[in-house]
């Protein structure tokens, strides 16, 4: 095998939520892609382009939106996912996936830490 082929960097991986506390599974999966795929570079390179921009018209980026840029990148690790019933927020249902929502999701601290790990994670995108 080359070792271009090594990594599959398009390749979805399935994590299983844990339980926070516990490391208990929750039964929610989660069908993350890697940091490196193509989906998530090209949020990451509109993210630097908007932020050239913004200095290069002598505009600061504000630690807020820095912060909103990583969940960004990180919600567009999400390919997809199985809520097995559950709610994310009391009383809204199981949440159809969208980008919109992958962000709302990774908005909650510990879900944005295990979809990180696992994007960042070269394993599990081997073509083993």
């Amino acid at each position: 095998m080359a070792l271009a082929e090594l990594i599959d960097y398009e390749k979805l991986h399935e994590l299983e939520l844990l339980h926070p506390e516990t490391d208990q599974p929750l039964g929610v999966v989660f069908h993350v892609r890697s940091m490196n795929s193509p989906e998530v570079t090209k949020v990451v390179t509109e993210q630097l382009n908007k932020r050239t921009e913004r200095q290069q018209r002598g505009k600061l980026v504000s630690g807020e939106a820095a912060i909103k840029d990583g969940q960004k990148q990180v919600a567009a690790c999400i390919a997809g996912w199985d809520w097995d019933g559950k709610e994310l927020f009391k009383g809204e249902g199981v949440l159809e996936h969208s980008v919109k929502n992958a962000q709302r999701a990774v908005e909650i601290p510990w879900i944005f830490e295990q979809v990180k790990e696992a994007a960042e994670q070269t394993a599990n995108f081997s073509n083993k």
